[in-house]
């Protein structure tokens, strides 16, 4: 049968178990729980570097509150609390990290040349870095083949067209390029139908897609 890890008492449904911190097996019976939750805020805002340091510091203060047999157990929660912020130190450090790549990103790709020809004038290219593409697509109902959410099908093209450009640039960025050569762009249609359960056909929307190719390379100021 569990024991308190603190006072040696049986955990039954009448001395009900807590866990010292979550996924751990230690755990406390009532009583103890609720002199451990009184101390621990104060625990969690201790700022030792570790956890032997931690015992040496605070065993005085957790034997006065009634924690002279688990001070061990209670070193092991705070070894479990510094990892926690280590990791989320880490996790915070990663999503700055990304926040500021996906802005200096942003900040570049207005800076990076395209072009459906070879060459730039005044550049000269120094590192061909291969083929890239970017895609993106829409759909168009049937009935509003030519208008749809007041814009005009040649309108809807151009916003795709923009995107697939900017996912091409997105690549070239990745590879560390600042330019685009030979640019085209390959456009393809999908007439989606089914046969519905009243024997007719169901006619989905349109669905029209658009590929910007190119070569991702270097150019430098000549």
């Amino acid at each position: 049968m569990a024991k308190c890890v603190n006072c040696g008492r049986n955990l039954n449904a009448f001395n009900v178990a807590y866990p010292l911190w979550d996924g751990t097996n230690e755990h406390f019976c009532t009583g103890c729980y609720e002199k451990f939750k009184k101390i621990r805020s104060v625990i969690e805002s201790c700022n030792v570097p570790s956890r032997d340091e931690f015992v040496q510091e605070q065993s005085f203060f957790l034997t006065a509150n009634g924690f002279s047999q688990s001070i061990q157990h209670i070193a092991d929660y705070y070894d479990y609390l510094l990892i926690s912020k280590e990791k989320a130190e880490k996790e915070k450090e990663l999503a700055i990290q990304q926040i500021m790549h996906e802005a200096e990103r942003e900040a570049a790709l207005p800076k990076i040349l395209i072009s459906s020809g070879f060459s730039f004038d005044g550049y000269k290219i120094v590192k061909y870095s291969g083929y890239i593409s970017g895609d993106d697509a829409i759909q168009i109902n049937r009935d509003d083949l030519f208008l749809q959410a007041g814009q005009n099908l040649t309108d809807a093209l151009v916003i795709i067209r923009t995107r697939a450009l900017k996912e091409l640039k997105e690549a070239a960025y990745d590879l560390g390029c600042n330019a685009v050569i030979g640019v085209d762009f390959d456009y393809l249609t999908f007439q989606p139908e089914t046969a519905n359960s009243m024997g007719g056909t169901t006619y989905h929307p349109y669905v029209v897609c658009v590929t910007a190719n190119g070569n991702a390379v270097i150019i430098e100021k000549e």
